[in-house]
C-alpha cells in the first residue's frame, strides 16, 4: 500500500514537471533575483563615465612653466575648472534621466493599480511532495467511507469545469449566478475586491480550458466534529494557464518560446478550495467553493 502511494507521488510530480516544461523558462524569468541582478548591471554600465559622455582621454597635466605669466596660468585654471563643471553637470543629468527611465519601466504603472486579488487566500503555485502523498491516502479514505466513485483525476476534471464557469461569471460581473456555487461570505469578499479591479483585470479572470497547461490537487483536508457528528472534506486545487496558450502552441517552437517569454504578464494561476458535507444522515450535498483567488505571478515578483 505504501509502495503504491510512493509510486503515485513520484509519477504525479513527474507528470507535473513534464507538463510545465514548455513554460518553466518564462516562469523563471519572473524571479526577483533575475530582475535585480540585471538592473544593477545596467546601472553600473550606464553610469560609467565612458558610457555617458564621449570624449578623448584626459591628457596628463602639463608641468608648471616657470616663465609663464600669472594671468595666463589663472586663465588656463578657470577654463579647465569650467569644463569640468559642465562635464559633471552633464553626467549628473544623464544619471538622473537614467533613474527616471528605470523607475518608469520597472513599475510600469503598477503603483497606480492594485495587484489582481479576489480573496485573502495564500498564493499557491507548485505542488508539495509531502501533501501529495497525504492527498493520495485521503483520497482512498474518501473512496472507502464517503464516495465510492471519488478519484483525483475525476475531481480535477469536474473542478476544471466549475472554475471555467465561475471565472467567466466573474469576468462579466454576474454574481447572481454564483450564489449557489460560492459560499455567501466568500462571495461578499470577492465582490468587495472586485470593485477595485481595473477593466483589463476583470476581463482577464475568464479562463479557457485549452489555455490551462498544469493542474493538480494541492491539499485534501478532512474535518471532524465529534460533538455534532459532522464530517467535511476540503480540497484545494491549483490551475496554471497562459492566455492564448492554445494559439501560441500552433506557432513554430522558436516563435512560441519568444512569444511566451515576451508576454509573461499573460501567465496566471487560479487557486480554488472546494468543500462538501459528508455528515452521516445528511442528504447528498454538492461541492461548493469557500475560497478562490486569481493572481499573476509577474505581479508577485515585482511588488
Amino acid at each position: 500500500m505504501a509502495a503504491s502511494g510512493l509510486r503515485y507521488v513520484l509519477n504525479y510530480h513527474k507528470n507535473c514537471l513534464s507538463t510545465a516544461s514548455n513554460v518553466i523558462l518564462s516562469m523563471s524569468l519572473l524571479s526577483r533575483k533575475y530582475l535585480q541582478a540585471n538592473r544593477v548591471k545596467l546601472i553600473r554600465f550606464l553610469t560609467f563615465p565612458h558610457a555617458l559622455v564621449k570624449r578623448n582621454p584626459r591628457p596628463l597635466p602639463r608641468p608648471l612653466q616657470v616663465h609663464a605669466s600669472h594671468n595666463h596660468y589663472c586663465k588656463q585654471f578657470h577654463s579647465s575648472t569650467h569644463s569640468s563643471l559642465i562635464l559633471s553637470k552633464q553626467r549628473n543629468a544623464a544619471v538622473a534621466r537614467l533613474g527616471t527611465l528605470l523607475h518608469r519601466s520597472y513599475h510600469d504603472d503598477k503603483s497606480d493599480k492594485p495587484c489582481l486579488k479576489l480573496m485573502d487566500f495564500p498564493e499557491i503555485i507548485w505542488p508539495s511532495p509531502i501533501k501529495s502523498f497525504r492527498n493520495w491516502w485521503f483520497s482512498k479514505l474518501i473512496q472507502g467511507y464517503y464516495d465510492h466513485s471519488f478519484s483525483i483525476d475525476s475531481f480535477l476534471t469536474g473542478s476544471e469545469q466549475a472554475i471555467n464557469y465561475v471565472s467567466n461569471c466573474l469576468a462579466e460581473g454576474d454574481f447572481d449566478e454564483l450564489q449557489h456555487i460560492v459560499e455567501p461570505e466568500a462571495l461578499q469578499e470577492i465582490q468587495n475586491n472586485y470593485a477595485d479591479l481595473s477593466y483589463s483585470q476583470r476581463t482577464s479572470l475568464a479562463i479557457k480550458p485549452e489555455d490551462i497547461f498544469l493542474r493538480f490537487i494541492y491539499e485534501i483536508g478532512m474535518m471532524f466534529d465529534d460533538n455534532e457528528n459532522q464530517r467535511f472534506v476540503e480540497i484545494t486545487v491549483v490551475f496554471q494557464g497562459f492566455h492564448g496558450f492554445y494559439e501560441a502552441k500552433q506557432k513554430d517552437p522558436r516563435e512560441y518560446y519568444e512569444f511566451v517569454r515576451a508576454n509573461t504578464e499573460l501567465l496566471y494561476v487560479c487557486n480554488y478550495r472546494f468543500i462538501r458535507d459528508f455528515t452521516k444522515g445528511v442528504s447528498s450535498s454538492d461541492w461548493i467553493i469557500n475560497k478562490l483567488n486569481h493572481f499573476i505571478p509577474n505581479e508577485l515578483t515585482l511588488k
